[in-house]
């Protein structure tokens, strides 16, 4: 659902590009010479970077005792450090509620299990990339002549399908929701207030070094009471949260082992 350019005002931006502080704060932080300063990062490990646009968030109210995250690859909710973007209300930043190894089962299972058939996947526009039923991307990647071949994988659809085309879901294309990584995202909307949610469609994406994401709005959901929610296991990236609209600057954040909702 990414695309190059901010659809937020669309036409409006169109004629002036000037107002577009998403496209231009995108391509500042692309460029390699000279290198950007990233400075006004926001490193949710380091308060000195706060500058007053973060608040720490209280969760405990949202769960009693009884609630516990044994076997859902979480730490104990109550040793969560949670955190609200001031300038986004409802933008949640947790950093790290991961226990050990969790991280590393699910970049293997991101690459051995979910790129799996029936799963869409971005890799149908490759005709040098065959995968058979229930074959592993990651199999199939050391058994290739070619060490790009790992590159060439960028997203990976489960549950409800989506159609890019006519960028919307299909809710009669439904392959199931893996329940490992159904499991760890009920316990995080839970401890953040949202007892009801449940997982129907979700998409992987994948990052190979030195390359990103445009900006975009997730806006296809039907079911806006509940949370989206994005966990990070890849590599320290910037993560650039805009406004209602594209002359508002985004902010930068640092984005490493993390879940924002």
């Amino acid at each position: 659902m990414a695309d190059k350019h901010c659809r937020y005002n669309k036409e409006s931006n169109e004629n002036n590009t000037k107002l577009n502080a998403v496209r231009e704060e995108y391509k500042r932080y692309k460029k390699r010479s000279p290198p950007p300063d990233f400075g006004d990062v926001i490193d949710f490990e380091n308060p000195s970077t706060f500058s007053g646009r973060v608040r720490e968030i209280n969760i405990l109210k949202n769960f009693d005792e009884s609630f516990e995250c044994h076997n859902s690859g979480l730490l104990n909710a109550s040793k969560w450090n949670v955190f609200e973007l001031i300038s986004c209300p409802g933008f949640i930043f947790i950093v790290n509620p991961f226990e050990t190894g969790v991280q590393h089962y699910f970049v293997q299972r991101s690459l051995k299990n979910f790129p799996c058939k029936p799963n869409a996947t971005n890799l149908v526009v490759h005709d040098d990339v065959i995968l058979e039923e229930g074959q592993s991307f990651w199999e199939y990647c050391v058994e290739s002549a070619s060490p790009d071949t790992i590159k060439k994988l960028r997203w990976t659809h489960l549950g409800y399908q989506f159609d890019y085309n006519n960028v919307e879901y299909k809710p009669d294309i439904y392959y199931g929701f893996p329940r490992d990584l159904g499991s760890l995202t009920c316990h995080i909307a839970t401890a953040l207030g949202y007892p009801d949610y449940r997982p129907e469609s979700g998409v992987v994406n994948y990052y190979p070094l030195g390359s990103s994401m445009g900006g975009h709005v997730d806006k296809y959901e039907n079911d806006l009471s509940q949370p989206l929610v994005s966990i990070s296991f890849g590599q320290s990236a910037v993560y650039l949260i805009g406004g209602k609209t594209c002359d508002i600057r985004p902010t930068g954040i640092q984005h490493f082992i993390s879940i924002i909702y």
